[in-house]
């Protein structure tokens, strides 16, 4: 009698569930600038957030000469994240090492005490912004210890889409802020 070949099923194979596309080390992040008011408010709560992250980055990167890796973890935020929404301000140097720009493009809404009051901003450079930061750090010295000579240098207006503002660095105004609680030192609304 021949024996009869055992036929075996073959076991039904498992369906994986879809994963997503993972990127690899060193793929490039697309970067996604924002330079028009309209293109923030398109964001959710958390992009702005990570935003925000990222621009604190890139100013310490340029504040204190960090590496991207360091100034990332510093910030708790993924170096993906930060050439997302700074990569147009980032370069790499022939070693293959992010440095950052002297100068970026990118919008900052910022809170502005002008002549004319309180103002949420749309500052669209970083010098700008480096400017209106050093202004509220010459209003926090002269409401601290009443040296108003840290004001002079803001004597000149800002142009913010062709629209000049003139910062208050009347001393009287100032007071009359700061002693009505109006005087916020955050600079961005979102904060």
């Amino acid at each position: 009698m021949a024996k009869k070949k055992k036929s075996r099923a073959k076991p039904a194979k498992k369906r994986q569930a879809a994963k997503s596309p993972r990127r690899t080390r060193g793929a490039r992040v697309r970067p996604l600038p924002i330079r028009q008011p309209w293109e923030l408010e398109r964001l959710s709560e958390l992009e702005i957030h990570a935003r925000e992250r990222a621009l604190e980055v890139l100013s310490n990167m340029r504040r204190f000469g960090w590496s991207l890796t360091h100034a990332a973890r510093q910030a708790l935020i993924d170096r993906d994240t930060v050439k997302r929404y700074a990569g147009t301000a980032l370069r790499t140097d022939a070693s293959g090492r992010y440095r950052p720009t002297g100068k970026d493009r990118l919008l900052r809404q910022m809170n502005v005490l002008t002549t004319t009051g309180r103002k949420v901003l749309d500052v669209q450079d970083s010098a700008t912004a480096s400017f209106v930061g050093e202004y509220m750090n010459g209003v926090r010295e002269f409401l601290k210890h009443g040296n108003w000579r840290v004001l002079r240098p803001f004597r000149r207006p800002i142009t913010v889409g062709r629209i000049r503002y003139y910062l208050e660095i009347d001393a009287v105004a100032l007071r009359q802020y700061a002693d009505a609680q109006e005087l916020s030192y955050e600079l961005y609304p979102h904060q």
